[in-house]
């Protein structure tokens, strides 16, 4: 879902042996994007396009019509869930990850990025305005205009961000949610949280899966095996988080880095190349 158009892992999805994909982006032109990289890589398995936004109501009905009645092994999102409202309300986010659910077979996983909100909120705590900068970064965080919604100790589209990597053309921005409010409505959804975890630490615990990458990015050298501070502070800006549906048999999988490493062959690998040394290094790799 929020796939883009940059057509990312799809060599990964080929070594795999997927049977079907399924795209999924408001945008007609992101998915027109996104099937261009997959023909270019031959059509490696059965692909379908849905114009539709996963925060809708009408997201299932649209889906049904489009892509039938397949339920998923897994579903994935690389960007965008923090865009266009999304976690504006309580029932954008729930519509959200029920969605997701309904989409998933039992035992399916979902998993993805999103902006670390503990991290992008305190960086702008204690400081003279509500900007933090870095070599490689600009952050704003600010109160959202509409007020967003409170509802016991949960709150909605409340704070708003804007982050800005040094190179890229884009900003990131949209709406922060607490890491424990997103627990509890994946839980109410029907998900076992498996993992919320930040980039960086996430990182840590893969390194040596990820070295190739990151050398290729000059993100790291030969002679220096850790990313320097300014590099690790971009990739600090956000995590990824790996949710499970419920089975019947309601088992419960260790949290642990070897329970991350099962699905190394569909997990998407982290966007390491928005980090890259410079432009002509920051962008989506030919999978």
């Amino acid at each position: 879902i929020y796939c883009g158009g940059a057509g990312l892992d799809v060599g990964k999805y080929d070594r795999a042996k997927v049977k079907t994909y399924v795209a999924v982006d408001p945008s007609k032109e992101a998915l027109k994007r996104t099937e261009k990289a997959i023909r270019a890589k031959g059509s490696p398995f059965r692909a379908t396009y849905v114009p539709a936004d996963a925060a809708q109501p009408s997201f299932l009905e649209v889906m049904q019509k489009t892509a039938g009645s397949v339920q998923f092994a897994a579903v994935v999102c690389y960007n965008g869930l923090h865009q266009k409202g999304r976690w504006g309300s309580e029932r954008a986010a729930t519509d959200l990850l029920r969605g997701v659910h309904t989409c998933l077979k039992p035992g399916g996983y979902f998993f993805g990025f999103m902006p670390d909100s503990a991290t992008l909120w305190s960086r702008t705590q204690g400081a003279d305005s509500e900007t933090k900068s870095g070599p490689l970064y600009h952050l704003k965080c600010t109160p959202s205009a509409s007020g967003g919604e409170t509802i016991g100790d949960r709150q909605f589209g409340t704070l708003d961000f804007r982050l800005q990597i040094k190179g890229e053309a884009a900003p990131e921005q949209g709406s922060l949610i607490h890491f424990h409010t997103f627990q509890q409505l994946a839980e109410q959804a029907g998900f076992r949280v498996l993992e919320i975890i930040n980039l960086l630490e996430y990182y840590h615990m893969n390194k040596a899966r990820y070295r190739k990458q990151l050398l290729a990015y000059q993100v790291v050298s030969e002679k220096q095996s850790s990313m320097d501070k300014a590099n690790a502070d971009v990739v600090a800006s956000f995590a990824i988080f790996i949710l499970q549906r419920k089975t019947d048999r309601d088992v419960e999988l260790e949290k642990t880095q070897e329970g991350l490493l099962r699905l190394d062959e569909l997990v998407p690998d982290p966007p390491f190349y928005m980090f890259a040394a410079n432009a002509a290094h920051r962008k989506p790799p030919k999978c």
